[in-house]
């Protein structure tokens, strides 16, 4: 089992909900640009390629200036409208001293119709500025057409916390039903009110005198399940399931075989902004049947 990881520390972040934070800066040979959000949580991005030359819009997030000493990784949710020869994606870092770091497209835009999260460390030393979002072209792959970008969001963090000792790791999914009682009727009448959301559970072991978690991993988890009250969720991966979450519980316990040895669980619960009808994930990739 690969460990299991969730981020911590948020520095910045946007869930990608509101468009009004993310300015149009500059654009080449580009007649038209979009910007809405879609399914609530998606920013759409889109721009219409009418010249033979390279062509790229640009939007920029301005954000409180951080130091890339303290917030060291960035991550991004993205996906293109074409697979390739059109409109690609590049996402760059702005510092206050001028200089700038690529997270996606360094060399050339990429491209992907299938969502992809991309996790890169920031240049230490420097003071983040900006979060910019290119659609580009480059080099010349198209003449004519709109297409889009799509973010569902960037979190730039302190760090990403692996759970290296973790044994167990399942995920529960929940119907919700309210029973009826009907006058005259013998049974209840039952009626379905929705899917709940779904709940993750870990469950592992810590000998405390060989842990690899690091030191001190109980400040960690405090660390973890107190963001809960200041942000709305935090980026959970592992091998089963990749997704927004919501830390609910951890409970843990000492062994009654060995002063070291701890045993603990926790759970987690999916966090989703859009209606299920509208998830910015197709099930297979929720639920472990797919990469």
């Amino acid at each position: 089992m690969t460990a299991p990881t969730i981020t911590y520390g948020h520095g910045a972040f946007t869930d990608c909900d509101d468009a009004s934070i993310w300015s149009f800066s500059q654009g080449y040979n580009i007649s038209e640009t979009s910007k809405t959000i879609e399914h609530n949580d998606i920013l759409k991005l889109g721009a219409t390629f009418d010249d033979s030359g390279n062509e790229f819009a640009v939007w920029d997030y301005d954000i409180t200036n951080i130091s890339s000493d303290v917030y060291q990784k960035i991550i991004v949710r993205w996906k293109t409208s074409v697979s390739s020869n059109g409109g690609g994606v590049r996402v760059q870092l702005q510092f206050s001293d001028a200089t700038t770091q690529y997270i996606v497209g360094e060399t050339n835009p990429e491209f992907s119709t299938t969502w992809k999260v991309t996790t890169a460390t920031i240049t230490s030393g420097k003071t983040i500025d900006k979060i910019r979002v290119w659609i580009d072209d480059y080099p010349d792959s198209v003449a004519s057409g709109m297409d889009y970008v799509y973010i569902d969001f960037v979190i730039i963090c302190k760090g990403i916390f692996s759970f290296p000792e973790c044994d167990e790791l399942t995920m529960e999914l929940n119907n919700a039903y309210a029973d009826l009682r009907a006058p005259t009727r013998i049974g209840d009448i039952i009626q379905y009110l929705g899917m709940n959301a779904p709940i993750i559970r870990l469950n592992g072991k810590i000998d405390v005198d060989t842990s690899n978690w690091g030191s001190p991993y109980g400040e960690y988890l405090l660390y973890i399940w107190r963001e809960a009250c200041s942000d709305p969720w935090q980026w959970f991966t592992s091998d089963l399931i990749n997704c927004k979450v919501t830390p609910r519980t951890f409970h843990i316990s000492q062994n009654s075989d060995s002063k070291a040895l701890r045993v603990w669980s926790c759970e987690l619960r999916k966090y989703d902004k859009s209606s299920g009808a509208e998830t910015t994930w197709s099930g297979k990739q929720y639920y472990g049947f797919e990469s």
